[in-house]
């Protein structure tokens, strides 16, 4: 098996041949990916042994027999391989004290196999602000009861769907993945954000289908009916499929901000906790306005710390400056 150059890990674009021919590298036995030395390819032209420059360095000759006019990429040598992970071994606890045992479910195994993949294959950098939703909350008062005569709920998630998308078309780089096989972004132009749904068997994350599409009134009815369906484990696994960015919102829980685990092949993740009332200062005077922690998860591999500054301030702004139009039905 190969491992990654840069960590030492498993992963499958070390695993796949195309990476190391595109980057030149050698394989196991140390032969480059063009040829042994001084074969003949089928045009006839013969493949020259590796020079030796002044320093020692080992520079590749053009089939030609010219030299290069510029130095080429340098040649990575195959690591050897890391050793295996040895087995994990049982602790007996029965001996410190009374013990009970309960078996891990499948989704519980699946959810933990998942998030171990996209904590250690995806190098996480969180990003942290606060939104003031104190207007927000007020025209969520007003408006919750025809959304409920509709059959929506006006909630904090809807919201944060809705302002989500204005970022994500700010800045599409949130909404790609990357393509560890080719080396390529790929930037979706459709919208389908998942939602974390906490359940008595563990976390579910169902995916709503062109957020950018729907109005808030039919995005509070879906995703009410959605999660309601989550919660029964009645989803299919079609509605499990195709996320582009994730919303997770532990608000109805509590806690202030938190890391998110940004759920593979996706790049990015937005986190939510509890609104509190806090004292701000606004125009040199002290008001109590009620403050929303944000947290952005992101891959640090294609998404740099200034952009997703810039991408967790659009979200801010978005709650912030939401207009009562929005939302009337």
């Amino acid at each position: 098996p190969k491992y990654c150059k840069n960590c030492g890990s498993k992963s499958e674009a070390w695993n796949s041949p195309t990476p190391a021919r595109a980057r030149g590298a050698s394989d196991a036995s140390g032969t480059a990916e063009t040829g042994e030395t001084g074969e003949t390819d089928k045009t006839g032209k013969t493949d020259k042994p590796d020079k030796t420059d002044k320093t020692g360095e080992t520079v590749a000759s053009q089939g030609d027999g010219t030299e290069p006019s510029e130095p080429l990429q340098e040649v990575v040598p195959a690591q050897k391989a890391a050793p295996e992970k040895a087995a994990p071994k049982s602790i007996d606890f029965s001996k410190w004290g009374p013990i009970k045992k309960k078996r891990l479910s499948s989704l519980r195994r699946t959810v933990a196999k998942r998030m171990y993949e996209s904590w250690s294959t995806i190098p996480h950098i969180t990003q942290f602000d606060e939104a003031d939703i104190t207007s927000l909350m007020e025209l969520k008062e007003k408006y919750s009861s025809s959304y409920e005569e509709k059959g929506g709920r006006l909630t904090l998630t809807s919201f944060a769907l809705k302002t989500a998308i204005v970022a994500l078309k700010k800045y599409p780089i949130f909404n790609s993945s990357l393509d560890e096989s080719t080396g390529e972004i790929i930037y979706k132009e459709y919208y389908n954000l998942g939602v974390a749904v906490d359940t008595e068997a563990g976390l579910i994350v169902p995916v709503i289908r062109d957020v950018d599409k729907k109005g808030l009134l039919e995005l509070s009815i879906v995703l009410a009916e959605l999660a309601e369906r989550t919660r029964k484990r009645k989803v299919s696994l079609e509605e499990l499929q195709g996320g582009t960015f994730t919303l997770s919102n532990q608000g109805g829980i509590g806690g202030a901000h938190f890391t998110p685990i940004i759920h593979k092949p996706e790049v990015s993740i937005l986190g939510l906790g509890r609104a509190v009332l806090k004292p701000i200062v606004r125009a040199k005077k002290v008001e109590t306005r009620r403050m929303l922690p944000i947290c952005l998860s992101y891959d640090h591999r294609i998404i740099d710390g200034a952009d997703a500054a810039r991408f967790i301030r659009e979200i801010v702004q978005a709650l912030e400056n939401l207009e009562e139009k929005d939302l009337k039905v």
